[in-house]
């Protein structure tokens, strides 16, 4: 009865191992998908920061734009006033001829007045420019 239970006692000891074993391995592929899986979330949470980043330099960068741009559109706005008040002002005609010419001028005036080359279309080199004194050459 005695080396019954010796070789009882040495199956249930296996088996215990056995099992202890199993859950070992279980719980390091267990602890090896749970690394994997947290550097993934690192990975996603390094480019969600990098695109929060880049979303706070966007907006800083388009609020400078806009302010820039709001200060040459009032910039317009004044230096345009007085071209449209001479529009206004125009006696009134059946054609808008008078009115129209006032406005091309203006604009002529107006852009070579900010430091930029005459509006619209520029002659070829070949031909003559006009009159530097009115904006369509007469």
């Amino acid at each position: 009865m005695g080396a019954l239970i010796g070789t009882t006692a040495g199956k249930i000891i296996a088996g215990v191992a056995g099992v202890a074993l199993l859950a070992a391995g279980l719980l390091f592929w267990l602890l090896l998908n749970e690394r994997e899986a947290h550097g993934a979330t690192q990975e996603k949470l390094k480019a969600s920061e990098a695109v929060v980043r880049q979303n706070a330099i966007d907006r800083a960068l388009s609020a400078r734009l806009v302010d820039q741009l709001r200060n040459q559109v009032a910039m317009s706005e004044a230096n345009a006033a007085p071209v449209r008040i001479e529009i206004i002002r125009e006696r009134p005609t059946s054609t808008c001829g008078p009115a129209v010419g006032i406005a091309v001028d203006g604009v002529w005036r107006l852009h070579e007045s900010n430091g930029g080359p005459a509006a619209g279309r520029q002659p070829t080199p070949a031909v003559r420019a006009p009159d530097a004194g009115t904006a369509r050459g007469n």
